[in-house]
């Protein structure tokens, strides 16, 4: 009985350490980020690339539009949640870490990111350690939910139907 051998070219070779290479680049501008002052802001201080304030100003904007469904009563907080976990690990870090390529990390890299967000909320800004696990849950929901991110629209709009009493 012959065996199959998977044919690897040199060029599937060089393709898969470009890839892994990307990924490197991206873990490390991510952590150099990490240590800037604003690391949590939406606004351009200067301190990132302008990739980098690309992706944070998409991310924004679906915080802003399910923070404006979230006050309509169109989408619960629960939901909302979910929509921040989904929309950051497939915008924000998905600029260090590609969600497509390497949708496993993405996802444990959003989780690890959130929890220090969440414990610098608890510790430092007064949130409660209950919300705190509240938030995590619900946002990493969303980070590990493995469907393609939708327009800011679609994806309200899926929350929305779901809220709709048969």
């Amino acid at each position: 009985m012959a065996k199959n051998y998977k044919v690897t070219t040199i060029k599937d070779k060089l393709t898969k350490f470009q890839e892994y290479t990307d990924l490197a680049k991206g873990i490390t501008q991510g952590a150099v980020d990490l240590s800037k002052e604003d690391r949590f802001s939406n606004k351009d201080l200067g301190q990132r690339s302008p990739e980098a304030q690309k992706a944070m100003e998409l991310y924004s904007y679906y915080k802003t539009e399910g923070a404006a469904a979230l006050e309509r009563g169109d989408i619960t907080g629960e939901q909302f949640n979910y929509l921040k976990g989904k929309a950051g690990s497939g915008t924000h870090l998905s600029h260090y870490v590609d969600d497509e390529r390497f949708q496993g990390l993405n996802q444990a890299a959003f989780n690890i990111s959130n929890f220090g967000y969440q414990l610098k909320q608890t510790l430092m800004d007064g949130q409660s350690v209950k919300k705190m696990v509240t938030d995590l849950y619900q946002q990493g929901r969303g980070a590990n939910d493995k469907t393609p991110l939708l327009s800011a629209e679609l994806e309200i709009n899926n929350l929305k139907a779901q809220n709709k009493k048969p």
